[in-house]
């Protein structure tokens, strides 16, 4: 995964260039947090408590299983950042990539807490996140974005939907099929990210982020694409019924 880190200073933005949802999911969620919904996609513009099973003290949403499940999500940005200013800062502090920039994307990542066997994933020398800057050790279940340019009219903060999950409808598919291997007490963490998509032409030097060194490297790319992307800005935890 290609990758950059934001930088703290962005998070301490003016509240004047916020693009807030309504009032009722920062009051019950907080800010940073991704919102949860078993019940159907979020609206911007209006908080329905019911829509939502969270735990204030866990910290986490409940969705239930079952043939019929549905997972819907909408980031809610720390206070003050916004989707526009978050891409500025990729563009503006990691451009390395810059000259085969392709499109802007929101991104989405999903892990989980077992395999499709069954076998728990985190443990002390990989631990579940504990803060939204947290991204888990292993491979994430499904990642899915969505052009910028391409959002849902004018709902710049619009999330994740069910229904169309990203480009590629396969990732819905895969995500489905895990999911059915689920048991009570399995667990999801999401995250939220920011960037652009790029493509080197095959036999190029492309810069890469390594993120076990936590470095930039060059290689020779393939011709497929990569992502620079921000640190998490969202995240949430999800424990299924």
């Amino acid at each position: 995964m290609k990758q950059f880190i934001l930088p703290v200073m962005l998070l301490v933005l003016s509240t004047a260039y916020a693009e807030d949802p309504a009032p009722g999911y920062v009051a019950q969620f907080g800010y940073g947090s991704i919102v949860v919904s078993g019940a159907g996609y979020p609206p911007l513009n209006a908080f329905d408590r019911t829509q939502f099973e969270y735990d204030p003290v866990k910290k986490l949403f409940y969705v239930k299983l079952g043939g019929a499940m549905t997972i819907d999500m909408r980031q809610i940005l720390p206070k003050g950042l916004t989707i526009q200013r978050c891409l500025d800062a990729v563009v503006q502090e990691k451009g390395k990539n810059l000259k085969y920039r392709t499109v802007d994307v929101q991104f989405w990542s999903i892990w989980a807490s077992h395999d499709a066997a069954g076998n728990r994933l985190d443990d002390p020398a990989r631990p579940w996140p504990a803060k939204t800057g947290d991204v888990p050790r292993w491979d994430p279940v499904v990642e899915c974005y969505w052009e910028q340019q391409a959002r849902y009219g004018g709902d710049t903060t619009s999330g994740f939907r069910w229904d169309s999950i990203g480009p590629d409808e396969s990732r819905r598919e895969k995500l489905k099929a895990y999911l059915a291997t689920c048991r009570p007490g399995h667990k999801l963490y999401v995250v939220f990210r920011i960037g652009y998509a790029y493509r080197v032409p095959a036999g190029l030097a492309e810069e890469q982020w390594d993120s076990r060194e936590n470095r930039w490297v060059s290689r020779v790319s393939t011709g497929a694409a990569g992502y620079v992307l921000s640190d998490p800005i969202s995240a949430a935890t999800i424990e299924l019924r």
